[in-house]
């Protein structure tokens, strides 16, 4: 007696062909996602890194003077204080820093600090993030690496806005003489790119208050 072994079809090679291939294509899927996902996590700890420098070299640049000058070792040409917006301006909201086409809006009146010697830079040297918000120094596209033969060329989606608030506005009052008891400095610290995979782009913002005693 003979046994006859059938094996399997066209149609069922096909069948499984086809389900091992979506089982590929989901697992790619994850595997990209979890990358997306860890790469965005890298760009926001490097950023916030960015920022924290900015607000660390603002408030030891604040600290000599009450704000107007700052010590011997940093560029005596310009000063904190001339890179202010009016009190009668409002620095730009949050929400607006993308526009309806997601793009980063650098604001007018906005300005940078090179954490190395504090020298400051106005909007002219700010523009969009090519990879994610930072300082960039150096002549290579790709070199961010600070070194003393490498100056400070331009800050690509990281910018500050500073505004003084009077005494009235913190609650600090007037004196005798009519004048704000208390004034104090808001440096809005910005930062603005877009991750890749991404549509819409990343914001981070933050706030450092020095302190202006009269």
């Amino acid at each position: 007696m003979s046994i006859v072994k059938k094996g399997d079809t066209i149609v069922e090679v096909l069948f499984s062909m086809a389900i091992l291939g979506m089982v590929v294509i989901i697992v790619l899927m994850i595997m990209n996602r979890g990358l997306t996902v860890a790469q965005a996590a890298l760009e926001i700890d490097s950023v916030r890194n960015q920022m924290n420098s900015q607000a660390e070299i603002i408030r030891l640049m604040s600290s000599s003077s009450k704000i107007r000058s700052y010590n011997q070792g940093f560029n005596q040409n310009n000063h904190l204080e001339s890179f202010l917006i009016p009190t009668s301006q409002d620095v730009q909201p949050f929400e607006d820093m993308v526009d309806a086409n997601n793009n980063c809006v650098i604001p007018n009146n906005s300005f940078v600090v090179d954490v190395r010697d504090g020298h400051i830079y106005d909007q002219s040297h700010i523009v969009p993030a090519s990879v994610f918000s930072r300082l960039v120094y150096g002549y290579a596209p790709d070199s961010n690496k600070i070194e003393d033969n490498h100056n400070f060329i331009r800050s690509e989606g990281l910018w500050v806005q500073g505004r003084r608030v009077t005494g009235e506005e913190i609650g600090g009052g007037v004196n005798a003489a009519g004048n704000d008891k208390f004034n104090a400095i808001d440096f809005h610290i910005r930062a603005c790119w877009t991750s890749p995979g991404s549509t819409r782009p990343t914001t981070l913002a933050t706030i450092v208050r020095v302190y202006d005693e009269r």
